[in-house]
């Protein structure tokens, strides 16, 4: 599942997402965990980012079953040491690997990139699973990460979607069903703001 084309409505689960307050709490570190501060290298947003040359790691409050969330972050490579990073990013049981080249980024235009991916909440989720970016390779210099971030995923998307099929094949050919599909996707976003699902 892309979650670029997610629609996301919550508040961000992870505290301290783009390391502008003090690492630890909440974060803890294994290695040559650092924070970084402009000018030394650019944050996309703010004034600090994580170089990720360990592991760095986050208990997460409790999430609700049978929904989907969202991770995502900005990714780079520190420009320092031309190569290709790779991150390990896992969260309860899902597990995914990110990798960056670092060639051609400067400290000024260090080049992220929005990565992510989609997760549902498994039994092990359920209570405080962990949230960890470890990297996969060698040295003191690692991938550089900020903006982190875990909504949880509207719940109206998936019915939206479900009517929008529906009237395409069945009643695509009726001037009303267009109309119907406008009225329908205003009415479920607004649901979806408002009530914050």
């Amino acid at each position: 599942m892309n979650f670029f084309f997610s629609s996301q409505i919550a508040s961000n689960f992870v505290l301290n997402g783009g390391f502008e307050t003090t690492f630890s709490p909440p974060w803890s570190r294994e290695g040559s965990i650092s924070i970084i501060e402009t000018p030394l290298l650019k944050a996309p947003n703010g004034v600090k980012v994580l170089q990720a040359a360990g592991t760095a790691s986050q208990s997460i409050k409790q999430f609700i079953p049978n929904l989907i969330y969202t991770l995502s972050f900005q990714l780079s490579g520190n420009p320092n040491d031309q190569r290709v990073y790779v991150l390990r990013v896992s969260i309860g049981d899902s597990t995914r690997d990110f990798s960056f080249t670092s060639s051609g980024n400067t400290a000024e235009d260090m080049k992220y990139e929005l990565v992510g991916f989609d997760f549902p909440p498994t039994p092990s989720t359920f209570t405080a699973p962990t949230l960890t970016f470890q990297s996969l390779v060698d040295g003191v210099r690692g991938p550089i990460v900020d903006n982190v971030v875990i909504t949880r995923k509207c719940i109206f998307f998936f019915f939206f979607f479900l009517f929008k099929i529906f009237f395409f094949f069945f009643f695509f050919s009726f001037s009303f069903s267009f109309f119907f599909l406008s009225f329908l996707s205003f009415f479920l976003f607004f649901l979806s703001f408002f009530f914050k699902l």
